[in-house]
């Protein structure tokens, strides 16, 4: 796995990694590893950046713009997350980056916060659906 860059574009690895955003957080699971992820604060506003596939700047200048806070502590915190996501193997190195929406919002900054759970993992990867070739489940030999 390669070093984190400065000027970095990654995006979620979506063939092992499910994600949605509910009520304000990110639930993602690692179909590989049977963890699941919960991310809030503005890291949900990082996670939908990247998804949309924004550089390091970009998320970081979208972050300052929209919430007025210290860029440096933006910043910090935005490589902390994506550093974290990259060696969990959520992200991967993306090729693109995408411009974003900058419009400032009346809600204070909040660091974003990553939770980690590995409880479930038997369970998660108990299920014989991941056991599967590309015609799906269940599928019938010829």
């Amino acid at each position: 796995m390669p070093a984190m860059q400065n000027h970095w574009t990654y995006t979620v690895d979506t063939s092992r990694v499910v994600a949605e955003t509910v009520d304000g957080e990110v639930l993602a699971i690692d179909n590989d590893t049977g963890t699941y992820f919960n991310i809030e604060g503005q890291g949900v506003d990082l996670w939908e950046a990247l998804t949309a596939g924004a550089s390091r700047e970009d998320v970081i200048g979208s972050l300052v713009a929209r919430y007025g806070h210290d860029e440096a502590a933006v910043a910090r915190d935005v490589d902390e997350l994506v550093g974290t996501l990259f060696k969990l193997g959520v992200l991967v190195e993306c090729a693109d980056s995408a411009p974003l929406d900058t419009d400032p919002v009346e809600v204070a900054y909040q660091e974003p916060v990553l939770s980690v759970f590995t409880d479930l993992q038997d369970l998660l990867l108990f299920d014989p659906i991941h056991e599967v070739a590309e015609a799906g489940w269940p599928h019938k030999p010829e």
